[in-house]
């Protein structure tokens, strides 16, 4: 876990550097477009492979009970069915792109989020991979540490000063995280690659990534409603403000996303193995370990908005001051559903877990809709405060009854 955690904290500081960096570099009109294209890139690799992406982790877990001809099969389908997608993503947003139907202040942005994702799509499914095969430490560092100190590197030795040089520093650390990946998973899957059979069960693996691309969906369409609602309803700089109290506020995100890849595969172990005990207490220990870290983090950043924003991003950003406690209570709450989503997830929940997003989601848009127009940023803010609430009960009384709490509770 201690690996794993270095791995975390440089990764998210890393992260934070580099939107530091471009917030510094860049005007707020392109700082928002950097954060559009970054955002929406990961939206289409997530969506565009329909579920599987989040299977990936699930089932490299069990490949040491599920043998190597299904496990050789299940492998070659995770990668033929989502490259097929994205990159039909990519090429409908490069048309898109190229007629200009939505105006020149999002045409680049939009290309450069399809160059972008093919890339990211690579570094994302291997991640998954190499925290199902129980190297957590190496998934984050591979996948998010080294490209974010390559593109933070990049930018700063070649002072970048316009999108689309930022946009390439990126693109060339997410490059150089998936080559590093391959190389590991290659040896850490020869078993399964060496395998003359393949054993396909397409329709079940399809069924149970549906249930997963609705509820990853519907979460990560909640993260990225600041872009796709408050661009178009509030303007570019609104969305830059915005932004720099969401990154802010992701600090408290550090170790519940610490604990996951660490616990993912012991919550799948414990599950397969029917120990219902064991299952408890994997997700009380995190319970724990996250509420000691989470409490006095979002009260400092509650209490000190316009130090840490003006600090980090600037003072123009300070702005973003007067609705950050909104920002800080809605990531402490989903910081405190994370071990039970992924709970679900990796025990067959995908049903629950979907429903708990597709509500979420729907809480989002319509409060969003009515509420930014009036309210701009303060009105995205207070969407996202009430669209995770209702999405964490649900979450709380889905994990409730797979854990036999119910009666209790």
């Amino acid at each position: 876990m201690g690996f794993t955690a270095v791995a975390v904290l440089l990764a998210r500081f890393l992260s934070l550097a580099l939107f530091a960096l471009s917030a510094r570099a860049l005007s707020q009109t392109e700082n928002a477009g950097f954060i559009y294209i970054t955002g929406v890139s990961g939206l289409v690799v997530h969506l565009g492979t329909l579920g599987w992406l989040a299977l990936c982790r699930k089932m490299a877990s069990s490949f040491d009970f599920i043998g190597p001809e299904l496990a050789k099969g299940f492998l070659l389908r995770s990668i033929q069915i989502p490259v097929v997608s994205v990159l039909s993503i990519c090429f409908g947003l490069l048309i898109l792109a190229a007629s200009g139907v939505l105006g020149p202040s999002l045409t680049e942005p939009i290309a450069y989020t399809a160059v972008a994702s093919v890339p990211l799509l690579a570094n994302y499914m291997l991640k998954e991979y190499l925290s199902g095969l129980g190297r957590p430490a190496l998934s984050v560092f591979s996948s998010e540490t080294v490209p974010l100190a390559l593109a933070v590197v990049l930018m700063l030795v070649f002072g970048v000063t316009s999108l689309p040089e930022a946009v390439l520093c990126v693109i060339a650390g997410s490059v150089a995280g998936a080559i590093l990946q391959l190389v590991v998973a290659s040896k850490l899957l020869e078993d399964v690659l060496a395998s003359p059979v393949r054993t396909y069960q397409t329709a079940a693996w399809s069924r149970m990534a549906a249930f997963t691309f609705v509820g990853v969906g519907g979460k990560l369409l909640m993260d990225r409603l600041d872009s796709l609602l408050l661009a178009p309803l509030a303007g570019l700089e609104q969305l830059a403000q915005y932004n720099s109290a969401v990154r802010t506020a992701n600090l408290l995100l550090l170790m519940p996303v610490i604990l996951l890849p660490v616990f993912a595969p012991r919550v799948s172990r414990a599950f397969l193995q029917g120990d219902v005990r064991r299952l408890r207490f994997e997700i009380l220990v995190q319970l724990a370990i996250i509420a000691a870290v989470l409490v006095p983090a979002a009260i400092a950043l509650i209490a000190f908005p316009s130090f840490f924003l003006s600090t980090l991003f600037g003072e123009p950003y300070a702005r973003a001051s007067s609705y950050m406690w909104l920002v800080v209570l809605s990531q402490v709450i989903f910081a405190a559903t994370l071990p039970l989503s992924n709970m679900l997830v990796m025990t067959d929940g995908e049903y629950p877990y979907a429903a708990a997003s597709v509500v979420g989601l729907l809480v989002n848009v319509v409060a969003g809709v009515l509420l930014i127009p009036h309210l701009s940023a303060t009105g995205a803010a207070i969407a996202s405060f009430i669209a995770m609430a209702a999405m964490a009960a649900i979450l709380t009384s889905a994990a409730a009854r797979r854990l036999g709490l119910a009666r209790s509770i």
